[in-house]
């Protein structure tokens, strides 16, 4: 369990640090976009299209790191009201869906279109920079949310099988 935990922790902080750098690189890029337009009377070429990159990926990386914290999207409606043993069994649910999507469409689907760009060699209009840089976030965050999706699925059988006491704990419980 100790080990989960600590793989959860590296997840955590490489997210958090990845997401902070595009924050600031997003504020500085726009911030200089609105400065080079307003005040320069020269607009800068290629901060637009930087912008729109690094918000594509900062999007993504951050619903990498929502699945991992538990506060993504899910319908919880079913399982509300419910015993904590079926609550248990539809977070498991939850997290199933989340790994065959993220490994099926994100990961799989991703490697697709990396290699269909890279075989029409797509490059951006203002930048002049492969499309392969854009799009390649999608298999990367797709592999991240797989990994936080495995950590609670493992988290959940081993908690259920190892020691009945935490077994009402549930999928997701690293933290403790």
């Amino acid at each position: 369990m100790r080990i989960l935990r600590w793989i959860e922790r590296v997840l955590d902080t490489l997210l958090q640090t990845a997401i902070l750098g595009l924050v600031t690189g997003l504020i500085v890029t726009v911030s200089w976009q609105v400065f080079s337009r307003y005040i320069l009377n020269k607009p800068s070429t290629s901060t637009d299209e930087l912008a729109r990159f690094m918000l594509v990926w900062l999007v993504l990386l951050g619903a990498a790191y929502c699945v991992g914290k538990k506060s993504h999207l899910a319908i919880d409606l079913l399982s509300m009201g419910s015993s904590i043993k079926i609550r248990q069994w539809f977070n498991l649910y939850v997290d199933l869906m989340i790994l065959g999507f993220t490994l099926f469409v994100m990961v799989y689907g991703g490697f697709r279109l990396l290699a269909s760009i890279a075989s029409s060699n797509g490059i951006s209009p203002a930048m002049q920079m492969p499309l392969e840089y854009l799009f390649m976030i999608l298999p990367v965050s797709g592999l991240l949310m797989a990994a936080y999706s495995t950590l609670s699925i493992m988290t959940f059988l081993i908690t259920r099988f190892e020691k009945p006491g935490l077994a009402s704990q549930g999928p997701g419980t690293l933290r403790d």
